[in-house]
């Protein structure tokens, strides 16, 4: 898949900031393991608000974001879910961090009519101005006909230039 995406940002106050994007996927292969075969396309609009009454560098962030596929191979699946994870980052002595719904998980599927909700948190050590590292674990909330996963842990590295 040939990917393009665009993100913008704004701050309207030190305490608040609010984003707005889109992410373009277009089908360069055609066997279902390589993709859906179809356009596919995420709008994304977000909210951070900072909480230095919890701690320096906490925030709260909702994000919306709705994924949909359009013109291309009828006969794949089609993609129609809202993702909204409201984060809570919670900065900790020592730069750790723990953030309670870190990803972009809880999800309601259009076609199938169904919610995807799990409880997941990222538990982050900085250890220095460029390298971050992190363990996310998941699990759903409650059972559902087809879970996006049933249980989720996946480590990140993180590098900033």
């Amino acid at each position: 898949m040939s990917q393009a995406g665009l993100r913008c940002c704004a701050t309207s106050a030190p305490s608040c900031s609010r984003m707005t994007g889109t992410w373009l996927s277009a089908p360069t292969a055609s066997g279902q393991q390589f993709g859906n075969g179809r356009w596919r396309a995420l709008q994304t609009i977000g909210y951070r608000y900072s909480l230095p009454e919890i701690s320096n560098g906490s925030f709260f962030q909702f994000i919306a974001r709705y994924a949909f596929d359009f013109e291309g191979d009828s006969n794949h699946n089609h993609t129609s879910e809202l993702q909204v994870p409201p984060s809570l980052n919670i900065s900790l002595p020592d730069d750790w961090y723990i953030t309670f719904f870190p990803s972009t998980d809880i999800r309601y599927k259009f076609i199938r009519l169904e919610w995807f909700v799990p409880f997941n948190f990222e538990v982050r050590k900085q250890w220095n101005k460029v390298l971050m590292t992190g363990i996310e674990i998941g699990v759903p909330f409650f059972e559902t006909p087809n879970p996006v996963y049933r249980f989720k842990i996946e480590a990140h590295i993180g590098l900033r230039f």
